[in-house]
């Protein structure tokens, strides 16, 4: 029995590796946005803090979630954390091989 290769981390599911996928294509003001949320801001704490309008907010944060195929900011905090637990994970069994 042959076994088959692949290309992908194992036990890494394609909802993962799909969000991996887009984490790393985020833009800058990205990044901010979801840093700000996971701080708890308010899309007018937000706003504030970038100099924009708070429907301008809104607009980026429509576009964050359709990236992420998601509706809610639960819905994007869930992603990342998850997405930071499996990185976690793999850089202590990295760590554990060593």
């Amino acid at each position: 029995m042959t076994r088959r290769s692949s290309n992908h981390d194992f036990g890494q599911s394609f909802s993962a590796r799909f969000c991996r996928k887009n984490i790393m294509l985020l833009k800058q003001q990205e990044i901010t946005l979801i840093e700000l949320i996971l701080q708890g801001k308010t899309n007018l704490e937000m706003a504030e803090f970038l100099g924009y309008s708070e429907s301008s907010i809104k607009k980026m944060l429509t576009r964050l979630y359709k990236k992420f195929n998601v509706s809610t900011r639960i819905g994007l905090i869930n992603i990342m954390l998850g997405q930071l637990k499996f990185e976690t994970g793999r850089i202590l069994r990295t760590n554990l091989i060593l």
